[in-house]
């Protein structure tokens, strides 16, 4: 008989039992968790949560395919030859929905542009997501939800498993690797746990539907090579049922290259380095009627060079952007949450202090003989906030927040060259804050079911690189640039049919107020682009996911985004964010210990933006079908293989990038 799997895959809002086997193996890390509210977490609007189990039965190996399989999101690659994975959650990026390692926000100091293909899934216990409303409790700058990866916790005196797996083009062609394990051991008071990975990939191939242009001739995608390696430390100390102390240690890095723009290619860089070091301590005492008191503190570091060429051989700097770029950032700060348990039980009033300080330090090399000075930029953050749930009555619960943020701009600096002179440019500093209101209801009807409703109002802060960056001399400053807005409102609906179907339907509205957007301008001969507050933008539309155990041994689970995002400003267009979105999968015991599982993700055409014009045209639809086999001999061994885009679709997600065309893999797992 088929094991009951979670089906928060495609649900994504917990919809589904968790089975004690999953549970076991992934071990939730509770201290990394956060909570929109202590009493309904799970049943407030847009809230979602994607297990390590159900990544693993998709076969999602990095963050940007993970999240690809929940309701509401669009992934996009590519994108201005940097070769980044954004996300889309209902329509904002990575930069309106901040990204946490257990609870701790993952930040670039300078420009945010975190590449959401260098996160890897294997140590993740579990991804949290809430789309729209975000408790305050949680910290600044969630103007559209949040990513949080909680890492794993050891559940037993000794447990592990160890994985490797192999990739290979259409063409049967080895073409990367992936190995990764994890051991751990929970003693009486204390636990200890390793983990670490290694993937490379040597290329990828397009589709044989793919036609050759100037820059690209088909076959393997020219430089989409790539490597990671990440280790993940973490130390706990556990003196009773209720507290947790604990210490992480992450150390990721990576190299990679960008395949050139297939339309209209200037720009051939590579990254020779891209490094995250994270060092954090996590805690949690409580009292004996629930109060409690919650600690984070941090310190990252982060390195990234950038080499430019003048062309497709990879040999010459580029005389205009330079011969490299690094950067080499720390930020470090942490937050103090108390929780204060009221009227028996009944009420539960939360408060918490967050504060960052972030460094960003830069210098290029211009040419051979010109080496740019350091330049140094410097901003802190701090948040305060209160946030109240009161139980109307046993069924009914009122939860009402309120957060300050300030941001505190310390110092911006770049170097500039007039006249053949290198100069310093030291900007004027200047500060920003925000007042975050925002109220939910959950109202219990059934025992299984639930109606909910939100409406909050969150702000984001321009980054440094939005405000000052020139782009390697291809763009003009925005000082001045804005905060944005944004006022989200959201109704959701959970409930479970029978004994073995769960359904949820939610129906959002974003209104962004000084959206900021990117436009072309010409001066003299040359394009350049600049950072603007457009004026106002505005997401809407709803969710449906259904999922159901239909037979012993088949589970069917499907999900339904329809998203409408438009710019008060017709000459602008929101690009990367599909329409119409669904994924549908199959998890089907065909043989005794043997699991054929498909899934199919489709999307309708999204706005996209000509590399060479910069005239907006609608992309084309998407179907993407999957295929995995796995078998599990013993209980300690799995050996699975499938197929990727197994029909070779030939798509694109950023204008200029083709996609990944029919690809292989095989995997074997031993588990301790």
């Amino acid at each position: 008989m088929m094991r009951p799997m979670t089906v928060t895959v495609i649900a994504c809002t917990a919809l589904g039992p968790i089975s004690a086997l999953a549970a076991e193996e992934s071990g939730v890390f509770t201290l990394g968790e956060v909570h929109v509210s202590a009493p309904t977490e799970s049943q407030l609007p847009g809230t979602s949560v994607l297990t390590l189990d159900e990544m693993r039965l998709l076969n999602r190996e990095t963050l940007d395919d993970a999240l690809n399989a929940m309701s509401g999101t669009s992934i996009t690659h590519g994108g201005s030859s940097r070769n980044e994975s954004n996300y889309y959650i209902r329509g904002m990026d990575r930069l309106r929905v901040p990204l946490y390692i257990d609870g701790i926000r993952v930040y670039l100091p300078y420009d945010n542009r975190l590449d959401m293909a260098r996160f890897t899934t294997s140590d993740i216990a579990e991804i949290q997501v809430t789309k729209g409303y975000t408790s305050v409790i949680n910290g600044p700058g969630a103007m559209g939800g949040s990513v949080n990866l909680v890492s794993r916790r050891p559940t037993a005196p000794l447990s592990g498993d160890v994985r490797t797996g192999t990739s290979f083009d259409a063409n049967g062609a080895f073409n990367g690797f992936t190995t990764d394990a994890y051991v751990g051991t929970l003693q009486k008071n204390w636990y200890i746990q390793g983990s670490g990975q290694w993937a490379q990939k040597d290329h990828f191939g397009l589709s044989d539907d793919f036609k050759a242009t100037a820059s690209e001739n088909g076959g393997n995608r020219n430089e989409s090579q790539k490597q990671d390696y990440k280790i993940n430390l973490k130390v706990g100390y556990i003196p009773n049922a209720d507290d947790e102390y604990s210490i992480n240690y992450i150390d990721q890095n990576g190299r990679k290259s960008a395949p050139p723009n297939t339309v209209s290619n200037n720009r051939y860089w590579r990254w020779p380095e891209w490094g995250k070091k994270s060092l954090y301590w996590l805690s949690k005492t409580t009292a004996d009627d629930g109060s409690y008191i919650k600690v984070r503190a941090f310190y990252d570091q982060m390195n990234n060079t950038v080499d430019f060429y003048a062309n497709e051989t990879y040999t010459n700097a580029h005389a205009r952007q330079g011969v490299w770029s690094n950067y080499r950032d720390t930020a470090w700060g942490g937050s103090i949450e108390g929780g204060l348990n009221m009227l028996a039980g009944r009420d539960m009033l939360r408060a918490a202090l967050h504060g960052r300080s972030d460094s960003h330090k830069e210098r290029s090399r211009v040419s051979a003989t010109v080496l740019e000075p350091w330049q140094e930029s410097n901003e802190d953050t701090y948040s305060a906030a209160l946030e109240n749930t009161f139980k109307v009555t046993r069924d009914w619960d009122l939860i009402t927040g309120v957060s300050y943020d300030l941001r505190i701009l310390n110092k911006a600096d770049d170097w500039g060259i007039v006249s053949n002179v290198g100069r310093a440019i030291h900007y004027e500093r200047s500060d920003d804050h925000a007042l975050n209101p925002q109220m939910a209801t959950v109202y219990r009807y059934s025992d299984s079911g639930n109606v909910s409703a939100s409406i909050e109002r969150r702000t984001r802060f321009p980054t440094l690189s939005e405000r000052f960056s020139n782009k390697f001399g291809t763009a003009y400053n925005s000082p001045n640039l804005k905060s944005e807005k944004s006022i989200n409102t959201q109704l959701a609906i959970k409930d479970k049919i029978g004994a073995d179907t769960k359904v949820g339907a939610t129906l959002f509205h974003s209104y962004i107020d000084d959206a900021i957007t990117t436009r072309s301008i010409r001066v003299g001969g040359d394009t350049f682009t600049q950072n603007i507050n457009a004026g106002s933008a505005r997401h809407k539309g709803f969710e449906l996911e259904a999922s159901s155990l239909v037979l012993p041994s088949l589970e069917l689970g499907a999900n339904y985004t329809f998203m409408l995002a438009e710019v008060t400003n017709k000459t602008l267009r929101e690009t990367g964010i599909p329409r119409h979105k669904s994924t549908l999968f199959a998890d089907w015991e065909a043989l005794h210990a043997v699991h054929v599982v498909p899934s199919v993700e489709l999307a309708s055409e999204r706005w996209m933006q000509n590399s060479s014009t910069d005239a907006y045209y609608r992309g084309g639809d998407m179907a993407v079908a999957n295929l995995k086999v796995a078998w599990k001999p013993i209980d300690d061994l799995t050996v699975e293989a499938g197929a990727k885009n197994l029909f070779d679709n030939n798509y694109q997600t950023n204008d200029g990038f083709p996609e990944e065309g029919r690809n292989y893999f095989a995997n074997v797992r031993v588990t301790f």
